[in-house]
């Protein structure tokens, strides 16, 4: 099972401290046997378009990112060795942990506006996601309001989770040989769905 790293800023206001969030996974990337069969992507009862299928080419940047970012600019993040691109608010920093064993996490965050989301993408060869790899990426086991999605013609599911750090929104996809599993507080589910309207495979 991976571990967790948090990485925690602290802001004091009238004498009182905040954590600030940023969830990074950090590890080795266990190669243990998946079980064909079992999912938990949901059964078909709902489904979300998040991020329509998009010819490849240069992109326009929206005119706004966010929800309660309207001062922000948007800004390009592009993968080349995942192959991906997504446009976020410019008030969101970014840096990249490799996790080893090809997985990455690329954390975006502004701590003083306690926002951000994080990506993390390790290497998987199963057409779904199995219970146990979610078990072993999500130790709390807990996942609700499971939806069908597809982020630019990739299939996967979003749900709310919980982690030490409180209550989650997630959204895992496969494309490529890869698990992509993106995270953010559950009060930034509006904020983490309009960045990932944006994402694009390249």
């Amino acid at each position: 099972m991976n571990s967790w790293r948090y990485v925690i800023g602290v802001l004091g206001v009238v004498g009182i401290s905040f954590a600030v969030y940023a969830v990074v996974r950090h590890g080795g990337v266990s190669n243990s046997t998946q079980t064909a069969g079992n999912t938990f992507l949901a059964d078909g009862t709902s489904s979300v378009l998040l991020a329509p299928a998009q010819a490849a080419g240069e992109r326009a940047a929206p005119e706004r990112c966010g929800q309660t970012s309207a001062l922000s600019t948007c800004v390009e993040y592009r993968s080349a060795k995942y192959h991906f691109s997504l446009f976020y608010p410019s008030v969101l920093g970014v840096k990249t942990y490799d996790e080893g064993g090809g997985a990455m996490t690329i954390v975006f965050e502004n701590a003083k506006l306690v926002q951000g989301f994080q990506i993390f993408v390790v290497p998987y060869s199963q057409p779904q996601v199995t219970e146990q790899r979610f078990k072993q990426d999500e130790p709390s086991g807990v996942r609700t309001n499971v939806q069908n999605i597809q982020i630019d013609g990739a299939v996967g599911a979003a749900f709310f989770s919980k982690n030490a750090l409180g209550d989650t929104y997630e959204v895992w996809f496969i494309h490529g040989g890869y698990l992509f599993e993106v995270t953010a507080l559950r009060q930034d589910e509006d904020e983490l769905n309009d960045a990932l309207r944006t994402w694009q495979f390249i």
